[in-house]
């Protein structure tokens, strides 16, 4: 039988008017049973009925506003169109539907329940849906549940075109299994803006924030806070949802205004964003000869606490069409206000973002006298671009002429890999107030800089100081590992002070840098400008190259004792800050540095820890060369970068990884080499590489054609491989599950 659309609202409606009147129950369901936006014929009868005798969704909305408690309506699948044109009544009248009580609505899921503001997206003269107590006062418990909210517009200065969380006091407010798609506000807040409000709690779960706007040509208009506009001290909760493909424009001709935040916009409270993906938004300044700057392509987080854990931030961007170097901070911009701002980053990735000037990934920025710290944990920065500025994976940027503030980022068991910008590809970290007395600090533990390429200085960290006065600009460097890294002068780290400036200073403990190159001078370590500071302290400085002067170090590099450096031509080491009178080109060593010998690394793996790290072989130099209790080792670094207790044996070794003691479950692997005619091959070079763990080790057969390795891990698959100027040898694989004393390769 086929049931006609007229018998299903009847049935609907007959439901419907099962809930009696208002003075014998204090709340009430309601299923609306009609599509068209009708008002309520009776308001506060308790009854959801136009005069047409069905039930709307403007007429339940009245209604629940009427009844106290917390009323439900129920949406069945389908399209609610707002069809009364808005007049801002704030009664639910007209426009937008206005929620001024505790309701719970429930959609039939987000694919099949659409609210929308018009047909069309960037057409309609309203919002969607309005949260707002009737007094300042006035609390609401509200949801809205299992449906998409689409194709608001609000053409003035007024926020939010999808939905708007106003005003009232201790709102609670949960979004849940929502699409909030294609709503455009000419100001801030494309999707859903929360403003006005006091202290309110908002919890969006399950939800997709896509393809909202915010900004417009429009004389006087802001333009922040596309996807989400939180303009209040709220607690925000965002869990497993995406909000993506959002865009804060600002296309007002000659304007002024810059614009923050596409996808995310937070001005105060806390924010909370687990398991989500903020991807694919972005700011831009298009107006003709516009002077302001776009910011935070992703998440912008002004004087509140954001915590993002578990979370993707990719792909984000920031550009401005008239002055390309302005538009900066794709992905992540934590910076101070009128109070402090945190950011924690845990077990997240930030990756594919790009700025048109500084700042493609995190940025950190305090005021000239607020604090501003950011903190990462966990967490893999990658592939990142400032593509006209400094700081492709992290920015850390402090201080006004008059700076009393620090900015603070801590980076712990993090990755930095294969960001790109002019200067600091991997991290800046700068102070530029020309005579202020605050501070910028990076500190990096069990951390790993790798791969990234710097068209000017700094590959893979730059640390520079403008400051005049007592500004300082600190890198803090324990058990990380600086690698592979490209940059003009300081493939690895540069750290200088600018003209006339005071206070750049970096300090490596326990640290690795290694295989970074130089288009210019310092491959591994550059040096720059009077009153600048390296401290080296057991770490390793070798493998480097420049192709002007410098491949480890270039410049002055003080000595802390317990270090390794390959390499000191075009550098100068000082044992002491008290030797620094008889200075030469010569290495000043205390006397527990080594220089001139081959550190023997292995290639940068996975040899345990959450990230990459370069192992020194058994036969290093390095190995169990700081005494248990001496400079470190075991009292106040206790643990290395590749997760080993320090020490494993009589010492610690020096660089960012620690070899493991050895086990009883290891093995040997002795063979011999020879030609097609059994005669042996001596002084080829032969590599063994644990699939496992990616650790390499080296030997050379002697005059008999053996080579040997030993205190091999058993249970693994390895792989080896011969290296001969005259012959030709198979690569041979197997697994070793005992000791191998017999083994014959034979060339090809």
């Amino acid at each position: 039988m086929k049931t006609t659309f007229t018998g299903f609202i009847l049935s609907l409606f007959t439901i419907g008017i099962l809930c009696i009147s208002a003075s014998s129950i204090k709340a009430a369901t309601f299923v609306v049973n009609d599509f068209n936006d009708v008002v309520d014929a009776a308001a506060g009868d308790g009854i959801c009925a136009t005069s047409g005798a069905v039930c709307t969704l403007r007429a339940a909305i009245t209604e629940a506003n009427a009844l106290a408690g917390a009323d439900v309506i129920t949406l069945p699948a389908g399209t609610y169109t707002i069809g009364i044109a808005e007049a801002s009544d704030n009664a639910n009248a007209n426009g937008d539907f206005d929620i001024t009580s505790d309701i719970a609505i429930n959609g039939a899921g987000s694919a099949s329940t659409f609210v929308e503001a018009n047909v069309a997206s960037g057409v309609a003269i309203g919002r969607v849906f309005h949260i707002r107590g009737l007094a300042a006062a006035n609390t609401i418990i509200a949801t809205l549940d299992g449906l998409t909210v689409r194709n608001g517009r609000y053409p003035n200065n007024t926020f939010g075109a999808g939905i708007r969380i106003d005003q009232g006091t201790n709102h609670n407010v949960t979004l849940s299994n929502l699409i909030v798609s294609g709503n455009l506000n000419s100001t801030s807040g494309g999707g859903i803006s929360i403003s006005g409000a006091t202290t309110p709690t908002i919890t969006i779960s399950n939800s997709t924030i896509t393809g909202n706007g915010a900004g417009s040509a429009v004389t006087g208009t802001g333009a922040n806070g596309a996807g989400l506009h939180v303009n209040t001290i709220a607690t925000v909760n965002i869990s497993n949802s995406t909000i993506s493909n959002n865009a804060s424009n600002n296309a007002i001709a000659t304007s002024t205004a810059s614009i923050f935040g596409g996808g995310v916009f937070i001005g105060g409270g806390t924010t909370t964003i687990t398991n989500s993906t903020i991807s694919g938004n972005s700011v831009a300044i298009t107006g003709a000869g516009s002077t302001g700057a776009s910011f935070a392509g992703g998440i912008y987080n002004q004087q509140a606490i954001l915590n993002i854990t578990d979370s993707n931030v990719i792909n984000n961007t920031a550009s401005n069409s008239i002055t390309p170097a302005s538009s900066f901070h794709a992905a992540i911009r934590t910076l101070a206000g009128t109070i402090a701002a945190t950011t924690t980053i845990t077990n997240c990735t930030i990756s594919g973002n790009t700025a048109g000037g500084d700042g493609g990934g995190v940025v950190n920025i305090p005021t000239s006298t607020l604090n501003s710290t950011t903190n990462i944990i966990g967490s893999t920065i990658f592939g990142n671009t400032s593509t006209a500025g400094a700081g492709g994976g992290v920015l850390n940027s402090s201080g006004s002429t008059t700076a009393t503030s620090v900015g603070a980022v801590n980076i712990t068991n993090s990755t930095i890999r294969n960001n790109n910008a002019v200067f600091g590809a991997g991290i800046m970290n700068q102070i530029s107030g020309s005579t202020g007395v605050g501070a910028a600090t990076t500190t990096l533990t069990g951390s790993t800089v790798n791969g990234n390429v710097a068209t000017g200085n700094g590959g893979g960290i730059y640390n520079i100081s403008f400051a005049t006065a007592t500004g300082t600009a600190t890198i803090n460097s324990t058990n990380s590992t600086i690698s592979g890294n490209r940059g003009s002068n300081g493939g690895g780290i540069t750290n200088e002070n600018g003209a006339a400036a005071v206070g750049a200073t970096s300090n490596l403990n326990f640290s690795t840098v290694a295989s970074n190159t130089a288009t210019t001078s310092g491959g591994g370590l550059n040096q720059g400008g009077v009153g600048s500071t390296i401290n080296l302290k057991n770490s390793i400085v070798a493998d480097n190259s420049a192709t002007t002067s410098g491949p480890d170090i270039f410049g002055t590099i003080t000595s802390q004792d317990y270090n390794h450096v390959e390499d000191i031509t075009g550098g100068v080491f000082f044992a002491s800050s008290a030797r620094k009178g008889k200075e030469t080109l010569s290495f000043f060593a205390l006397p527990n540095d080594v220089t001139g010998s081959d550190p023997l690394l292995g290639v940068l793996a996975n040899n345990g820890g959450t990230t990459l790290t370069h192992l020194p072989a058994i036969a290093s130099p390095v190995a169990n060369t700081i005494p248990s209790g001496a400079s470190d080792c075991g009292i106040l670094v206790t643990t290395s970068q590749n997760a080993v207790t320090r020490p494993q044996g009589v010492g610690c070794e020096k660089g960012g990884a620690e070899r493991s003691a050895p086990s009883a479950a290891t093995a040997a692997v002795r063979g011999r080499l020879v030609s097609t005619f059994n005669r042996s091959l001596a002084n080829a070079n032969v590599s063994i590489t644990n699939t496992a763990t990616g650790e390499v080790r080296y030997s050379r057969s002697n005059q008999l054609g053996y080579f040997n390795f030993q205190e091999l891990e058993v249970g693994n698959i390895y792989v080896i491989e011969v290296n001969s100027k005259r012959f030709r040898f198979e690569n041979h694989t197997f697994t070793l599950n005992e000791d191998l004393t017999d083994l014959v390769l034979t060339a090809q």
